[in-house]
């Protein structure tokens, strides 16, 4: 298929982009406010809240096949231009080499909620398999990746880490057959989340673990003063602690106790110990086993999440002084810290 993707000025041509318009992935309803119209990078991304659950996703959006193509081409471009630098290539070693960061501190995590030991592991979206490549040397787990870029699951696969070049949506698996799911940085990006936390679950063995950590989009505006700043053409879907808990219960789940964790919650000096960790910030951390119980329904979040957002944009200047604030914190955490060790 051939999308012409940049134009003679070296702008994305968004307008011109097949759209389409979808129902709430959570509830299944079609009424819904819009909270934005733009992204980030200033593109007429339309961003709605849906009046009975509050899920926030894009709609209308890319096609499919719009959305392939803006990953292949313009994708890393446009996460450059925020950053204001150059596109270039991905280094792949430095690649994996923070996955396996991440991936020893998600085994640290679940070493603190029991679980010290994995028969098999499967993620969604591998990348590099550098958090598998942890999670086989920590938790002793067999490790299998799905990751739709050749590239990067070819880099996974010389270091030992069975990939699957394909959407994890699109795989062919034997159902019930691994002990842990993992799923990381990935789940706000995919056009249908429920069909991939649905498949998660027929996918766990009988007293499986899922691990799923997506970016909390209300801290990602309070963080940045203003809600533009917080969305991405790419983050399809823009959940909250309530809506990614509720995507999962509803889906064949059952959330374990005391798992479910927002970095909002957590003090500065946590902040900078999860940081130090691997953990990415900004984010929200569930586990989830198999629920013997029927899928219950949908509950109504709307009124809850829509006086949180409000309640939460800040402004720029707001927004600024908490940054300052939170960094001098900090250096105060990592002043006292290095007393102690020189006592």
């Amino acid at each position: 298929m051939q999308l012409r993707l940049v134009t003679e000025d070296g702008e994305f041509p968004y307008d011109q982009a097949d759209q389409e318009c979808v129902p709430c992935n959570l509830c299944g309803r079609a009424n819904y406010e819009i909270i934005d119209r733009a992204d980030r990078n200033g593109l007429p991304v339309i961003s709605v809240m849906c009046r009975y659950c509050g899920l926030m996703f894009v709609c209308p959006r890319m096609t499919a096949e719009w959305y392939a193509e803006y990953y292949r081409v313009e994708y890393r471009r446009q996460m450059a231009a925020f950053r204001g630098r150059k596109p270039q290539a991905a280094d792949m070693s430095a690649m994996h080499h923070a996955q396996r960061r991440h991936g020893l501190a998600i085994a640290r995590y679940l070493r603190s909620h029991g679980i010290s030991q994995v028969g098999s592991a499967l993620e969604i979206g591998s990348s590099a398999g550098g958090i598998l490549c942890a999670l086989r040397d920590e938790l002793g787990a067999q490790v299998t990746g799905a990751e739709p870029s050749p590239t990067e699951a070819e880099f996974a696969r010389a270091r030992g880490v069975e990939t699957h070049i394909d959407l994890f949506e699109r795989l062919d698996l034997a159902p019930r057959q691994f002990d842990l799911i993992v799923c990381t940085q990935s789940f706000n990006h995919f056009l249908n989340p429920r069909l991939v936390a649905e498949k998660a679950r027929q996918l766990l063995a009988p007293g499986g673990w899922f691990f799923l950590e997506c970016q909390n989009f209300l801290h990602l505006c309070q963080y940045w003063g203003d809600r533009t700043r917080a969305i991405q053409i790419d983050h399809v879907y823009m959940f909250v602690p309530a809506t990614l808990a509720e995507m999962v219960a509803t889906s064949g789940f059952e959330l374990h106790p005391g798992t479910l964790e927002s970095d909002s919650d957590l003090s500065m000096r946590d902040r900078q110990q999860r940081r130090q960790m691997g953990l990415p910030c900004l984010h929200t951390r569930l586990l989830a086993r198999p629920s013997v119980q029927a899928p219950r329904a949908v509950r109504p979040l709307y009124e809850s999440v829509s006086a949180e957002l409000a309640d939460l944009h800040l402004s720029r200047t707001g927004s600024w002084l908490k940054r300052k604030w939170d960094g001098w914190q900090l250096r105060a955490a990592q002043y006292q810290l290095g007393q102690r060790r020189a006592a």
